[in-house]
């Protein structure tokens, strides 16, 4: 029972460094934030501080930030690393039912895939505390782009490459349709679900971190996109819904339409989960993770709010993670030059791919044998797959129209 409650209260370096005293055998990968431990996230979480302070006193608080991410990151990859090479030779990809694991929050890493790392999570902190600096930042890089490089092309993902391969000879050489297929990839591909197993990421969460992370001004348009957030919540005349209202404001304060729905759909996030971006950008995912934890705190008025979230929206819990993910890949296709028509068509169609491809996932053959049709119906509604399709609808027809109208403007791109 003390080990599992270690678990759960698991500390890492940086937490260590920065806020508490605690012994290596206390400190275990954190399930909600690997990176910077439970002590650390739970002072961002409980800080009444608005994220800009807090990521200020966090940097002023240590003299060694940058080394030490670094380290904690490098350790949670490296124990990671040989799970992650089993889970892509042994497994058969489907999700698994969620009451098989404990999971401390929701989407977070489940403790059943932890705690066999203990020890090695604990070996790995020690031998990675005596690498210099700069062999310290070498060697993350590498080891983070090849982890991510495995888990990119690891059962489902590789699957689905066979499947756009297959698409692209349907194109017969078309340039539109190529286009199309190349930007959904980049968007869309798939990629293994571990460690959060149940939660496989895509290409789209990695292309929203790349694009925020190469942002030259993201602490700034963070703080604008934060404050204009709070700001309809705390007004108490709303003409326009959530989305409308910020993507307008945002952009007469110059935020592009695309950076828009990368920070709205960022915001959406169930889990931070950042991990590789630790290790190729430690001060700005540290950023990201500050202000993400922050958005959480708005997004969960949403279950309370009487009012609409985006348009379309009509209080029957349609998802706004899948309204802003297709809408961003709806706004990429117009800004890319494709047609109002394929634009929309593409963000309906990856929200219809994503469903089936996670109903298909889950499928228990032996109750589809005894059941038939109606367990596939019934377990359809339970993913949401008709609110995940009519949200990602509305994203993409809103998506083609903000994203469309800056090519007739002079609005940022």
């Amino acid at each position: 029972m003390k080990f599992l409650l270690g678990l759960i209260i698991c500390q890492s370096v940086l937490a260590q460094e920065l806020f508490i005293n605690v012994t290596v055998e206390d400190r275990l990968i954190e399930p909600t934030s690997p990176t910077l431990g439970y002590e650390l996230s739970q002072k961002i979480r409980i800080s009444k501080n608005h994220p800009s302070e807090i990521f200020k006193k966090i940097k002023q608080d240590n003299n060694h930030l940058e080394r030490d991410l670094l380290h904690s990151s490098k350790t949670y990859i490296d124990t990671l690393f040989n799970p992650l090479n089993d889970y892509c030779k042994n497994s058969d990809h489907r999700t698994p039912n969620r009451s098989q694991y404990t999971e401390v929050e929701h989407a977070a890493i489940p403790l059943e895939v932890l705690i066999p790392l203990h020890e090695d999570y604990l070996e790995n902190l020690t031998l990675n505390e005596s690498l210099p600096y700069t062999e310290l930042k070498e060697q993350s890089a590498r080891t983070a782009k090849a982890f991510q490089y495995k888990r990119s092309n690891c059962g489902t993902a590789l699957a689905f490459q066979a499947l756009e391969e297959k698409f692209e000879k349907l194109c017969f050489g078309l340039k539109f349709c190529l286009k199309a297929k190349n930007l959904n990839s980049k968007l869309s591909s798939a990629e293994a679900g571990f460690p959060r197993v149940q939660y496989s990421l895509n290409g789209y969460t990695r292309y929203v971190y790349k694009e925020l992370l190469n942002s030259p001004r993201l602490e700034q348009e963070l703080s604008q996109i934060y404050n204009l957030e709070l700001h309809w919540f705390l007004s108490s005349h709303k003409k326009d819904t959530f989305f409308e209202y910020v993507a307008r404001e945002a952009i007469k304060q110059r935020i592009s339409p695309k950076s828009v729905f990368l920070y709205l759909a960022y915001s959406m996030r169930n889990m931070p989960s950042l991990d590789i971006e630790y290790s190729l950008s430690p001060i700005k995912s540290l950023l990201l993770e500050v202000y993400f934890w922050k958005f959480r705190e708005i997004k969960k008025r949403f279950a309370s709010s009487p009012y609409l979230i985006f348009p379309g929206h009509d209080k029957n819990d349609l998802s706004p993670y899948h309204f802003f993910t297709a809408g961003l890949l709806s706004c990429e296709a117009r800004l890319a030059g494709l047609n109002s028509s394929t634009a929309i068509l593409l963000g309906v169609l990856s929200k219809l791919g994503y469903k089936a491809n996670k109903l298909i996932k889950a499928i228990d053959k032996e109750k589809l044998k005894r059941r038939g049709i109606k367990y596939i119906l019934e377990l359809a509604k339970k993913q949401g797959f008709k609110d995940g399709y009519l949200a990602g609808k509305y994203g993409s027809l809103f998506g083609n129209k903000i994203c469309g109208s800056s090519l007739k403007s002079n609005i940022p791109k």
